[in-house]
């Protein structure tokens, strides 16, 4: 996936992502198959990584990126990536957050 992407991000980019990878999100999902992943995995991880927010907030959407490659692959069912619609805390208006009780973890809308 990241051979796939070097010719579309900067290599800084590439570096950062590959990064999150090696240490937030291969060390969590090794062995699993990436057919099995579902959305309660997914806010389980994210939630694993509350005490590093910025890496987490950063590792969601290159998760979100393996598992959209994986549907294109044939490795998921098209229109399965369990991290679809789901959004890092940091980015979300911090009074809906902080109101749905939700600082913490991913928000996911179904």
């Amino acid at each position: 996936m990241f051979a796939y992407y070097r010719r579309h991000w900067k290599p800084r980019t590439l570096a950062v992502n590959l990064n999150y990878y090696e240490n937030n999100i291969q060390p969590w999902f090794k062995g699993r198959p990436v057919a099995g992943i579902t959305r309660r995995d997914v806010l389980e991880w994210f939630e694993s990584l509350h005490a590093k927010p910025a890496s987490a907030n950063r590792s969601l959407p290159v998760l979100s990126v393996i598992l959209r490659q994986a549907e294109v692959y044939g490795y998921r069912p098209e229109d399965s990536n369990p991290c679809k619609g789901c959004i890092a805390p940091g980015s979300l208006d911090t009074s809906l957050s902080h109101a749905a009780g939700l600082s913490d973890i991913a928000v996911c809308h179904a």
